[in-house]
């Protein structure tokens, strides 16, 4: 069994797959294992991690993917079976911002922090340690499918020969393989669905002192036609700029959709963004939003131009699937990331992507025994 891409879902799906499983099990994943799972600022850590960048839209390029490297806000419920592996900030934790965003109304968010960063990455290592599962560093490129189903990975370095695939590669570059692989003649909607949380951000002076956290503290409300906005205060703008925080706010709740092509063998891709009435009403009050939380925390704006954080790609591939993950059409191949939820969820999305990959994990470990 191959199974491509160690970020969240890919981690998550192997760990199950190891235990409940002997077959052999191979993970196709660029990255290695992150060495900052004790460090809780994000922009340290995601200062010393590799990425990859596609049309502004960034993914960290390491094992455990986005929950190696993300700001440990969890703005839902935790899964259960990793519930015991949060907590609620400290007050004597959060910086001057998030001080200053509790007082506007905000509230302390749960965190995917308990004495270390929660990366289902961490279990994944352990298990190549343990030679439970063989980690390869390089990239898949194209699925082969004979007599209608999966027989090999074709990747950078050779050819998999395998009986079953799980693609776990992210919103993107998940539609991106199917394509490659020709798949589009056998399965629909390849790439259809794609959204994201459209974000705004405003770039302000930093307040003196500095929290162990450079995010503890969510702002939530709610548009005049019923979107949810989510608004998360940064202590600083990256590692190295200290001078200034961060504040985004997000549209939680989308109709808009675009999809993931290949363009004469490059990647494209649009989010659809605003591109329904509703959407671009809740995108008009949030900006408004924005601006009077900031006056309300006393924050000055810098000026500068905010850099782009949110990377919460879903749904790409949500109409290819059936309701287990398996490829419409094709034998063998499954896919249990963020592409197959049916939206971009309400709430930060490495809580629902680890459920989904979980439960279609689940599902293929039951029909192996």
């Amino acid at each position: 069994m191959v199974v491509v891409g160690g970020g969240t879902a890919g981690s998550t799906v192997v760990a199950h797959l190891a235990h409940a499983t002997d077959r052999e099990i191979i993970l196709v994943e660029p990255g290695a294992s992150s060495p900052m799972d004790d460090e809780p600022r994000f922009f340290d850590v995601l200062a010393a991690t590799d990425t990859w960048s596609l049309e502004g839209y960034t993914q960290p390029r390491v094992l455990g993917g986005g929950s190696a490297v993300n700001g440990l806000v969890l703005s839902g419920d935790p899964p259960l079976h990793v519930a015991e592996l949060t907590r609620d900030a400290d007050e004597d934790e959060m910086g001057p911002a998030s001080l200053a965003l509790l007082g506007a109304g905000g509230r302390r968010v749960r965190l995917w922090w308990n004495g270390g960063r929660w990366n289902p990455g961490r279990v994944a290592s352990h298990l190549v340690e343990e030679g439970r599962i063989e980690h390869r560093r390089t990239t898949a490129e194209r699925l082969v499918i004979r007599d209608g189903a999966a027989v090999a990975v074709v990747t950078a370095t050779g050819e998999i020969e395998c009986s079953s695939v799980v693609v776990c590669a992210g919103a993107i570059l998940t539609p991106v393989l199917l394509l490659r692989s020709g798949l589009d003649r056998l399965v629909p909607h390849i790439g259809e669905g794609l959204q994201n949380h459209p974000t705004l951000a405003l770039v302000f002076h930093a307040l003196a002192g500095e929290g162990r956290f450079d995010a503890a503290v969510v702002h939530e409300a709610r548009t005049t036609n019923g979107r949810a906005v989510l608004t998360i205060v940064y202590e600083r703008a990256s590692a190295h700029d200290s001078d200034i925080g961060l504040m985004m706010s997000s549209l939680m709740e989308v109709e808009s959709r675009g999809r993931v092509v290949l363009d004469d063998g490059r990647i494209a891709f649009h989010f659809g963004d605003l591109s329904t009435p509703g959407d671009r009403i809740a995108h008009t009050e949030m900006s408004a939003m924005l601006d009077r939380l900031a006056d309300a925390c006393g924050f000055i704006a810098h000026g500068l131009p905010a850099p782009a954080l949110v990377s919460h790609a879903t749904s790409s591939c949500a109409m290819s699937v059936d309701g287990e993950g398996r490829l419409l059409g094709v034998g063998g191949v499954r896919i249990a990331d963020a592409s197959v939820l049916a939206g971009v969820p309400a709430v930060t999305p490495a809580a629902p992507v680890t459920m989904e990959a979980l439960r279609i994990a689940t599902a293929m470990g039951e029909e192996m025994r």
